[in-house]
């Protein structure tokens, strides 16, 4: 008798890549920047390399765990800066998602830290929409501006129609 190796297997090896653009606005921490709101994007490709480690809750490293780059532009300071992290998923406890981008503007290195809260996989289409963040000096730890940006179409469209086979490099524009 032959061997038949699991239909799953395969599957499970491969990753997979979603294109998500997050549009809103921003404002600077008092003396960082100029009063008021300026708009503020994320257009971010992410998704894991390989599906079973992203699956996997004994690999603590991957799990739920994606590569994260693309570009941000934060207006009356970004015009557009490359940007490359993570975003976690966090567990149904915790019910959010976070993403971690680096990226340079001028000569200073800054962290964008952007979460959303209250996920549920049976209410997508309501709670994977705000997405609030703040950036920070990465030499100096400080505040530089918060934001709140929204997917540009529901999270779930994107999801169904926006999976693409694009390699996890920083698209060109």
């Amino acid at each position: 008798m032959r061997h038949i190796a699991p239909l799953t297997n395969p599957l499970l090896e491969k990753g997979f890549r979603v294109h998500e653009t997050l549009a809103g606005r921003h404002a600077f921490a008092s003396g960082e920047g100029p009063p008021g709101e300026f708009p503020f994007s994320l257009e971010l490709y992410w998704g894991p390399e390989r599906v079973a480690a992203f699956l996997n809750p004994f690999n603590r490293d991957a799990f739920l765990t994606a590569g994260v780059c693309g570009v941000i532009r934060a207006g009356a300071w970004v015009e557009e800066a490359p940007c490359e992290g993570t975003l976690e998923f966090r567990s149904v406890s915790g019910a959010g998602m976070r993403v971690r981008l680096y990226f340079n503007a001028g000569s200073n290195a800054y962290e964008f830290i952007g979460r959303r809260a209250g996920l549920r996989p049976w209410d997508l289409h309501r709670t994977a929409t705000a997405c609030y963040g703040v950036v920070y000096d990465l030499e100096t730890g400080r505040e530089v501006s918060r934001s709140l940006i929204y997917p540009r179409f529901p999270i779930l469209f994107s999801l169904l129609f926006g999976c693409s086979r694009k390699p996890l490099q920083t698209p060109t524009p």
